[in-house]
């Protein structure tokens, strides 16, 4: 696991040196993440003129891509970067494919950020919904942390009817299997624009074991568990179901492993890599 920057990635078990993180992971992103991150630097440098406490970071943690997507970030890092101060853009490139999962919590175990926000390469959430999620946010008001969830389920019927039979069928055996079994509260636990605060982050993150497709749900669970505060809001555009039957054993998984004592809450305490 390797950092390109100007700086070394600090651990969540440190105190915040700024006040966002935007953790973005990639594989195989060459042709989508650059209008991404422009995008996203735009908002958040208009964020910063306006108020000079707004700091941020961003980490793209590349998920050993095959395409050219480390060469495009890494072009933009060095752009990004002035005499003067170091890129506000990193990038960690992980040794083994971890899936999506896995690259998120390898980007915010070394994220320097008071607030922690998980977006797609993809640009499937516009940049400026982080200021509904972050409506959410008081410093101190949550003793146990908090997590703020865009949601898609407001787009449910409108893709339905576009979708395939078969597609709605798993949709909706996916979300009643997650309801009954794992997390109730949320209606779109997959939506991939979700902030946290810092506190939250170090309770929810370290001791996740799903690492694909449904390492969302996990993290839910585990705030649940934890007595963390969970809001949802809509947000992001509708994507297609994907890897629904893998999503489903996984979500088998979780409740029996964390019930049966395989895997404990407080696992963070030893998995920090």
């Amino acid at each position: 696991m390797t950092g390109i920057g100007r700086v070394a990635f600090p651990s969540l078990k440190s105190a915040p040196t700024c006040y966002l993180t935007v953790v973005v992971p990639a594989y195989n992103e060459s042709e989508r993440i650059l209008p991404m991150l422009h995008a996203t630097v735009a908002y958040l440098e208009k964020r910063r003129a306006a108020d000079a406490r707004f700091t941020y970071e961003i980490i793209v943690v590349d998920d050993c891509s095959t395409d050219s997507t480390v060469e495009v970030v890494e072009r933009e890092v060095d752009r990004l970067a002035t005499s003067t101060s170091p890129s506000v853009l990193k990038l960690l490139r992980l040794d083994v494919n971890r899936g999506k999962g896995g690259a998120v919590r390898c980007g915010v175990l070394r994220a320097a950020g008071e607030l922690i926000l998980m977006v797609d390469a993809d640009n499937a959430t516009e940049i400026q919904d982080f200021d509904h999620l972050e409506a959410f946010w008081t410093k101190d008001s949550y003793p146990t942390g908090l997590i703020v969830c865009g949601s898609r389920a407001h787009l449910q019927a409108e893709a339905m009817a576009t979708r395939h039979p078969l597609r709605n069928v798993l949709m909706h055996g996916f979300h009643l299997i997650v309801s009954t079994l794992c997390v109730q509260q949320v209606q779109d636990t997959q939506c991939g624009f979700k902030l946290f605060d810092r506190k939250a982050a170090q309770l929810v993150f370290p001791p996740l074991h799903i690492e694909r497709w449904g390492f969302d749900v996990e993290l839910l669970y585990l705030a649940f568990q934890r007595k963390i505060a969970v809001h949802e809001i809509a947000g992001s555009k509708l994507d297609v179901v994907s890897a629904t039957f893998s999503m489903l054993r996984e979500m088998l998984l979780i409740p029996c492993c964390y019930k049966l004592g395989i895997w404990r809450v407080d696992d963070g305490a030893v998995r920090l890599v």
